[in-house]
């Protein structure tokens, strides 16, 4: 058990790290609002690197430059959203390590995390596929852009978050089948 516990302090530390890195490069792209559709956040030195990309969601990258070319940060728009969803798997795995790093395995608690991650993947595409129709509406309306395509397309990325999320959150579904079949067999001894 000391083991696991090890493990997954360190592991919980990565994840801040990642989780930090992601920020600062979704800041960094944000202020700049560089003219790529992606920018690029490299720590270390000559010899060792750690690099962290953010990039526009492919889906939008047409949408992006009708935002840029209207005067509006495109940066902003996508980018945020997907740091509030990368941000909510982060803490769930932060918390799931954490419950780990405690000695419990396979808790309600522990089950809940992996459904929360499961479900947060389900939604991320759904939002992806139906955010830049829902800005283009809302810009139309308001006036602030007539410009704007209204964009309904998936790509794989989407179609991946949806299959990990879909596998995830079934796992969560048969260990909580589990803990129910344990349960009830705790009763009747």
């Amino acid at each position: 058990m000391e083991k696991i516990a090890r493990v997954s302090f360190f592991i919980r530390l990565l994840i801040i790290l990642v989780a930090c890195l992601n920020v600062a490069v979704i800041t960094v792209s944000i202020i700049t609002q560089s003219s790529t559709n992606s920018a690029e956040l490299a720590l270390g030195t000559s010899k060792s690197t750690i690099s962290q990309e953010a990039s526009l969601p492919n889906l939008s990258v047409d949408f992006s430059r009708e935002l840029d070319a209207d005067g509006f940060n495109s940066h902003a728009f996508f980018l945020i959203p997907e740091l509030l969803f990368s941000l909510f798997i982060y803490l769930s795995l932060i918390k799931l390590f954490g419950l780990y790093q405690q000695g419990y395995i396979f808790t309600i608690s522990h089950i809940n995390q992996l459904r929360n991650m499961g479900t947060c993947l389900l939604v991320w595409p759904v939002f992806d596929l139906l955010y830049p129709i829902f800005l283009a509406l809302i810009f139309r309306i308001f006036g602030l852009s007539a410009s704007l395509p209204l964009v309904f397309s998936i790509g794989s990325d989407q179609l991946l978050k949806l299959l990990i999320g879909l596998i995830i959150f079934v796992v969560s579904w048969i260990m909580m089948e589990g803990q129910r079949l344990l349960q009830e067999q705790e009763l009747t001894i």
